[in-house]
This record gives structure tokens, C-alpha cells and sequence, in this order.
């Protein structure tokens, strides 16, 4: 396990670096600061499948700001599902809207979108902006989504809660492993990819859910006590279909650290 976290450490720089880059344009923006001290110590686990996916597809084109863009997606995700839920910490920090108020954390989406907007201009294929596009829309469905199910208050059938997870985890993943091929510009392995990256999603979360069950906010609170029982074994199975989803790729150590990452995945949540 800690192997595999070192061995993922450059690939973080590389993130970590791109997002410095992009955000020093912005560094005269309110945004700014706030957003930067948010941001630092993140795993970046989802551009590294970016760049990971990107590798393993033979590494053509820069799939750095895509990189940084996807984590920014991320990072609008955790600011409202925090503001929505009314979690005051996240990663032992200050939620973004105790630190910086209600106004600037729904605000902070509009700004993050302007830059997601400015990355995809980067790319001369429009199938980065497109993805990008299909993931932030996705998404905010299954935020909406959960909050109306959180609301209703009854118990949620399976369906209902696999579906919350495939559109407001799974989306990001895929998209992240989806990107790597578009960039690399093997168009022919990114169905490969994304459904390596959907069925990772879903059984990262399901796991996820499992270690923390019952959450007074969690939507898992919420899943019938008869369904409990096939959740561990569903996120086994997901993980063999993400693991089909490499097998056309070339043997390498990129695919193997996505086999990897894939393994971990089901012993412990990033």
C-alpha cells in the first residue's frame, strides 16, 4: 500500500504543478487564496487516473491542464457538498464556506467553471471540453438528486442509491480515465478507459459508505437493511469489470498502477 502511494507521488507534482501554474493567473482574484489554502494537501487521485490512463495509452499530447481541470471539478463538488449538507470540516479542515461564507462557496463554483471553460479552450479536440461538460452536468444531477432522496427521508431502494453514486463519484472517474486515452489520442481504447474509471467510482464509494455507514446526513442511511448485505459484494464485482476495462491496454507499469490503484480501492477509500 505505501508503495504504491510513493509511486504515485510524482504524478501528484505533476497535478500539483499544473494547478500552480493555471491558478497563478488568477492570483490577483478574491478566489484566489481562498481557493489555493482549500486545495492544498489533496490526494489528486483523479487527475493521477488522468495521467495514469493517459500513460497507458502510449502518453501523446499534454494531458496536464485536463489534469488540473478535473480536479477542479472535484473541488467545486466538495465546497457545495459541504455547504449543502452543512458539514463544518473536510479532510480535518474548515469546510470552504466556514472559512470564507455561504456567498463566496456558491460563487466559487462560477469561478472554478470560467477556468474548467479556459482549459478546455486549451485542447483543439473538442471531445476534452465535451467530457469536462458531461461530468460538471452530471454531476450537479446527482447532487440534486441526493438531496431530494435526503429529503424525502424514506428508505431508497438499491437502484436509487447505485444511481445517486454513478452520476455524483462514478462520473469524475470516468471521465478522468476517459480523458486520458482522448489526449493520448486513442480514441479506440477510451470506452476501455471510462468503464475502467465508472466501475472504479462505484466501488471506491461503496466501499466508502461501508466503512462509515449510517451517517446522519449520509444518503446510505437511507438503503434498505435487506440491500446491505450485497454491497460489498457488488463493489467486488465492479472492480473485475474495471479490471476488463484495461485489458486491451499494453502491459506497462502505467496499467499496472491502475490495476493497482483499482486493488486498493477495495481495501481502503482515498
Amino acid at each position: 500500500m505505501e508503495r504504491l502511494l510513493k509511486s504515485l507521488e510524482p504524478y501528484a507534482k505533476r497535478v500539483n504543478e499544473a494547478l500552480d501554474e493555471l491558478m497563478a493567473q488568477e492570483k490577483d482574484s478574491l478566489f484566489f487564496n481562498p481557493l489555493m489554502k482549500f486545495m492544498r494537501g489533496g490526494k489528486r487521485v483523479r487527475p493521477i487516473i488522468l495521467l495514469l490512463s493517459h500513460e497507458a495509452c502510449g502518453g501523446k499530447g499534454n494531458p496536464e491542464p485536463a489534469a488540473v481541470a478535473i480536479e477542479l471539478i472535484h473541488t467545486a463538488s466538495l465546497i457545495h457538498d459541504d455547504l449543502i449538507d452543512g458539514d463544518v470540516e473536510r479532510r480535518g479542515k474548515n469546510a470552504f464556506h466556514v472559512d470564507n461564507g455561504k456567498e463566496m462557496a456558491i460563487l466559487a463554483a462560477d469561478f472554478i467553471l470560467a477556468l474548467v471553460l479556459r482549459v478546455a479552450s486549451m485542447y483543439e479536440n473538442k471531445q476534452v471540453g465535451e467530457v469536462l461538460s458531461w461530468a460538471s452536468k452530471r454531476m450537479a444531477e446527482g447532487e440534486l438528486l441526493e438531496v431530494r432522496l435526503m429529503r424525502e427521508g424514506e428508505p431508497i431502494s438499491l437502484d436509487d442509491y447505485l444511481k445517486v453514486l454513478e452520476l455524483k463519484t462514478a462520473t469524475l472517474f470516468e471521465a478522468s480515465s476517459r480523458l486520458g486515452a482522448i489526449i493520448a489520442g486513442r480514441v479506440d481504447l477510451a470506452d476501455n478507459m471510462a468503464s475502467y474509471g465508472r466501475y472504479l467510482g462505484l466501488a471506491y464509494q461503496i466501499k466508502d459508505d461501508l466503512l462509515d455507514w449510517g451517517g446522519e446526513r449520509e444518503l446510505s442511511s437511507l438503503v434498505r437493511e435487506g440491500d446491505l448485505g450485497f454491497l460489498s459484494e457488488l463493489a467486488d464485482n465492479f472492480i473485475e469489470k474495471a479490471f476488463r476495462g484495461l485489458e486491451p491496454l499494453e502491459d506497462s507499469e502505467a496499467k499496472e498502477k491502475l490495476r493497482k490503484i483499482a486493488e486498493f480501492a477495495v481495501k481502503r477509500s482515498f
